[in-house]
């Protein structure tokens, strides 16, 4: 039979005979093929049931063996709430509705942007410091002794570092704060695919669970968070696991929400209608995030008004003198507990 010219002749690389000749190899021996693993979906999911089901590591937000992304504004709270979700994993603590189901973990941190005298501020207070557990691990850049003659550039110096660190102290939980420092232009499709292949390399040769931390482009104060606030480019969504986000209410500066953006593994708990709000305070040496209550994505977008404003007074005070905490009140109302206590004094 005459062979027919096509356009397969011209790709580099691509000899027909070949291929035919691997193709009848792969069909006599499967385990020949390169790349593909075939098999019946069933016997997929009949080997699946025998192994266990991801642990939360941080809510509905983060389980085991996930790429996490965590993204928000300038200012918001990101590395706040970072350090706390790692501070809960090595100590293994369960605080609903931040659950956390393994055992303590050892977690590798690696911070691109506070400094020391940063930490000290934010963990401390007066003589009292808040005592982390050892298995937390702070990475940071000496750029002093940064020597890259081995590597293309700097971020892939990084990254091969973190993956020697995470070896080398057992760590199981990696958290990379934040993506920007590793590549500027994440934004755009060309120089993410390449990063977010050797964070994924990493995390699956060294079975780690990872949460990638990213900034938002500046956004209005009244708009509702979406995927395509995660530095412009939805290729970084593309390879992860789950995302979330964090915003700020309007109408108070202590209060913010998350929502979920992404979920693998189950449906979404926390949507617009139903965002997780928490107030970002300072609880003793400790800053973080407390959980306050449920609400919508809208009602963190609106303004209070002066009706509003004087109704809220009038309820904390009366709270006030049925003997409920600040806190109590704060949740019962749904401010942060700095507003009641502005209200309790006018």
């Amino acid at each position: 039979m005459k062979k027919n010219k096509d356009n397969s002749d011209n790709i580099p690389g691509l000899d027909p005979e070949s291929v035919i000749a691997k193709a009848e190899q792969v069909a006599s021996d499967p385990s020949q093929a390169l790349v593909l693993k075939t098999e019946p979906i069933n016997e997929v999911i009949r080997r699946a049931m025998s192994q266990p089901t991801p642990k939360k590591l941080f809510g509905s937000f983060w389980r085991e063996g996930e790429i996490c992304f965590l993204f928000a504004n300038t200012g918001v709270g990101k590395s706040s709430l970072a350090i706390q979700i790692a501070d809960l994993i090595t100590r293994g603590e369960n605080k609903s509705p931040f659950d956390v189901e393994v055992d303590p973990q050892v977690v590798l941190y690696c911070d691109f942007e506070l400094s020391g005298i940063q930490l000290k501020m934010r963990y401390s207070q007066d003589e009292e410091i808040h005592k982390f557990s050892h298995r937390l691990h702070w990475a940071s850049m000496d750029m002093d002794s940064v020597e890259i003659d081995d590597f293309d550039s700097v971020e892939d110096a990084v990254v091969s570092d973190i993956e020697r660190e995470a070896v080398r102290l057992r760590a199981t939980v990696v958290i990379v704060d934040n993506i920007t420092y590793l590549k500027s232009d994440t934004e755009k499709a060309k120089d993410a695919l390449p990063l977010m292949k050797q964070l994924k390399r990493i995390q699956r040769a060294n079975n780690l669970s990872m949460m990638i931390i990213g900034h938002t482009p500046k956004i209005k104060e009244n708009e509702p968070l979406s995927i395509n606030n995660m530095m412009g480019s939805k290729m970084l969504i593309n390879f992860c696991d789950s995302a979330f986000a964090i915003g700020r209410s309007i109408s108070d500066k202590s209060i913010r929400y998350m929502i979920q953006m992404k979920t693998r593994s189950s449906m979404p708990e926390y949507e617009r209608d139903n965002v997780m709000v928490c107030e970002l305070s300072k609880t003793g040496p400790l800053l973080g995030f407390t959980f306050s209550h449920l609400a919508s994505e809208s009602s963190m977008l609106i303004q209070e008004d002066d009706l509003e404003r004087q109704n809220n007074i009038a309820r904390a005070k009366q709270l006030n003198s049925e003997g409920l905490s600040v806190r109590n009140i704060a949740k019962e109302i749904g401010k942060g507990s700095t507003t009641i206590q502005r209200y309790l004094k006018e």
